[in-house]
């Protein structure tokens, strides 16, 4: 008999929860709307918004749990005013003299970072991240949200670019978006692009294309199903339908428990029978 505690297993898909998603606050993402933390409307994120933190690497969407207060204010600005600070921020990111930004030196800053402290002066009151806990996080929620429709189509892998938000992906997402670069980058809530584009995987036949499965369930069903073999109980599913092909009993489970087989053969006479 095996020794191996953590011999592979599979679970059916019907099986497995659904990742957990705030679905009425995916469709205001989709449709536009603007979510209002601590009195201030944070507008839903468009292409061009994380094509521009991306541009510079902002920790609000690299690395969350390092952002700084002026992270997140930069983010928020850039996510406000749009086509307006682009030229702002490629100064910012590619600055003449190769200074970089020191927040206690004026003389590092450029006309964006001057730009977004004035400008965060009527958001929030607080000065620390710690203090922006709750703002903070449920912008991270919107912004998050913001990836469920592309998270629904199967990724090929096959990705060449450096970039998540790079050029080409304009030209990719242009390809299916039937709108002008203007309205795709700004004007578009980030969510619709996303589900237009597991759509359209769909429409041209993409069977993959669905809501992924929530990764602690299926971890728990995992171990449970590994219990039931160690303890020589079918599987719910097995039960369910012992005729089905993709859910047969395997060679582990007669190896821990012999006697199923002649459970499995009775099970599958008794649907026979019925049927």
């Amino acid at each position: 008999m095996t020794t191996d505690d953590k011999f592979p297993i599979e679970v059916p898909a019907c099986f497995i929860k659904d990742k957990a998603v705030d679905y009425d606050l995916e469709l205001f993402a989709a449709m536009g709307a603007s979510l209002p933390v601590g009195g201030f409307l944070v507008r839903a994120p468009s292409l061009g918004v994380f094509s521009l933190l991306e541009t510079y690497e902002s920790k609000f969407i690299a690395d969350p749990t390092n952002c700084n207060v002026m992270e997140f204010y930069r983010m928020l600005y850039i996510n406000e005013h749009r086509a307006e600070c682009v030229q702002m921020v490629m100064d910012w990111a590619y600055p003449d003299k190769g200074i970089s930004f020191d927040a206690e030196n004026l003389d590092t800053w450029t006309a964006f970072d001057f730009a977004v402290h004035d400008w965060s002066k009527g958001i929030f009151i607080e000065d620390k991240l710690d203090d922006l806990l709750k703002p903070f996080t449920k912008v991270c929620e919107w912004f998050n949200i913001a990836f469920e429709g592309f998270d629904m189509i199967p990724s090929s892998g096959n990705s060449q670019s450096a970039m998540w938000f790079g050029a080409d992906a304009l030209g990719s997402l242009s390809q299916v978006m039937e709108c002008t670069l203007n309205e795709l980058l700004w004007e578009i809530p980030m969510c619709y692009v996303g589900h237009r584009m597991a759509a359209s995987a769909r429409f041209n036949g993409n069977e993959n294309v669905g809501r992924k499965k929530d990764t602690e369930h299926l971890k728990q069903q995992m171990e449970e199903a590994r219990e039931r073999v160690r303890n020589g109980v079918l599987h719910p599913w097995q039960i369910k339908d012992p005729t089905n092909p993709a859910w047969p009993l395997t060679a582990r489970q007669v190896e821990y428990a012999p006697h199923l087989k002649e459970e499995w053969d009775a099970l599958i006479e008794e649907k026979k029978n019925v049927g």
